[in-house]
C-alpha cells in the first residue's frame, strides 16, 4: 500500500471510529433521559365537586342550634314566677341606667342579708351570681340576656334567682348544689317572668 492510500485509509478509520463514538454518546444520553414533560407534570388535582357534595350533606344533617329550647313543664313554678315579677315590678323600670348608685341601693335594699354567701351582681352585663365564701367563687350564674325585658327588669331578675340561689345552698337545701333541679328551675321561670314583664310593657 503506497503512503497516500495508507494515509487516506487511516483517516477513514478515525472519522468511523469518531462517528461511532458520537453515536454512543447520544444512545447514553437517550437511555438515562427523563421526559421533561413527565417530571414537571403537576399531578392531576382531586374533584372539588365531589369534596363540596360531602360538605353539604354533612350541614344539613346538623341540628338548628339557633332554635327554640325544649319546653319542660316540670320546672314550672308559678310561685316562684309571681315572686319574680313582684321582685322586678317593686324596683321598677324607670331609670336611666342599672350602673348608677341610686339603682344599685335600691336592688341591694331589697334582697336578703345572706351569711355564708353574697350576691355578685353585675350591673353593666345585666347578670348576678350567689358567691360562696367557703368556696372562693360564684356557685351559680344568672343571665337572661336574651330577654326583650328592659335592664333594671333583667337585673332585677338575675338578683333575686342569685339570692334564691344562695339561700337553698345555706340552708342545704337539696336541688341547690351543682346545676341542680332547683337551679334549673329558677332560669326557666326567670325568663317565663321576664317574657311576660316585657309583654306587659309592649
Amino acid at each position: 500500500m503506497q503512503p497516500a492510500q495508507a494515509e487516506r485509509h487511516a483517516s477513514k478509520a478515525k472519522a468511523k471510529a469518531h462517528a461511532t463514538s458520537k453515536v454512543r454518546k447520544v444512545s447514553k444520553k437517550k437511555d438515562n433521559k427523563v421526559p421533561v414533560a413527565a417530571a414537571d407534570s403537576p399531578r392531576p388535582k382531586a374533584k372539588a365537586a365531589a369534596k363540596a357534595k360531602g360538605r353539604a350533606k354533612a350541614s344539613a344533617a346538623r341540628p338548628n342550634r339557633g332554635g327554640e329550647a325544649v319546653v319542660d313543664e316540670n320546672l314550672r313554678s308559678q310561685e316562684q314566677i309571681d315572686t319574680l315579677i313582684g321582685f322586678a315590678t317593686e324596683i321598677g323600670d324607670d331609670w336611666d341606667s342599672v350602673t348608677n348608685a341610686a339603682f344599685k341601693a335600691v336592688v341591694r335594699s331589697k334582697v336578703s342579708n345572706l351569711s355564708l354567701s353574697r350576691l355578685n351582681i353585675y350591673w353593666a352585663r345585666t347578670t348576678a351570681g350567689a358567691h360562696v365564701f367557703e368556696l372562693s367563687k360564684d356557685m351559680h350564674h344568672f343571665s337572661f340576656n336574651s330577654s326583650h325585658a328592659c335592664a333594671p327588669y333583667r337585673v332585677a331578675v338575675a338578683a333575686k334567682c342569685a339570692e334564691l340561689a344562695a339561700l337553698g345552698l345555706e340552708a342545704n337545701l337539696p336541688g341547690y348544689e351543682g346545676d341542680g333541679q332547683e337551679i334549673m328551675k329558677l332560669k326557666y321561670n326567670g325568663g317565663i317572668a321576664l317574657s311576660q314583664l316585657a309583654a306587659d310593657v309592649d
